[in-house]
């Protein structure tokens, strides 16, 4: 079954359809890439979305807070911090193996949550799925998520594919 599969695979491959994948590009199309992306790399040209907010021209006010974190700090190096796209949601997560959240406001910052992974410094954290869960990395193969709305975390022991990886410290 599997050998008839890759078979007709390899005739739709040969259809008008994949030409497009399997023409190779000139070296004068090549050259032109490289130039583009080369002249880019040499401006200060804005590549994103451009936003039409712009702060007033006046001095700005601000008020200076206590630390978010003052009343519970991390006990090794903080790696990963991050606010949530839609709340007033903040995490920090370091190499004590910690995950913090804290409801951050004007007057006290409060620590929400701390989640103790066993087995993994955490490297790399941030927010996904739109905030609903979060993603934790180390130096290990497998990495955890967590989600917010089930208070549940999860250990996820290998990516299919992924081989090669000693860790997932990204």
């Amino acid at each position: 079954r599997t050998f008839k599969f890759q078979q007709k695979l390899a005739e739709k491959a040969k259809n008008e359809l994949f030409k497009w994948a399997l023409q190779e590009e000139t070296a004068e199309e090549e050259e032109n890439k490289d130039n583009a992306l080369l002249s880019l790399l040499k401006t200060n040209t804005k590549i994103t979305a451009s936003s039409h907010f712009t702060l007033p021209q006046k001095l700005l006010d601000y008020n200076r807070l206590e630390d978010v974190n003052q009343h519970d700090v991390h006990s090794s190096i903080v790696s990963a911090v991050e606010f949530h796209p839609t709340s007033n949601l903040l995490l920090s997560a370091g190499l004590d193996k910690r995950l913090k959240l804290f409801n951050v406001n004007l007057t006290k910052s409060i620590r929400v949550q701390s989640i103790f992974t066993k087995d993994m410094p955490i490297y790399s954290a941030g927010f996904i799925q739109k905030g609903k869960e979060i993603l934790l990395s180390g130096a290990r193969k497998h990495f955890y998520y967590y989600d917010l709305g089930k208070n549940e975390l999860m250990k996820v022991s290998h990516i299919f594919g992924n081989q090669e990886e000693k860790d997932l410290k990204k």
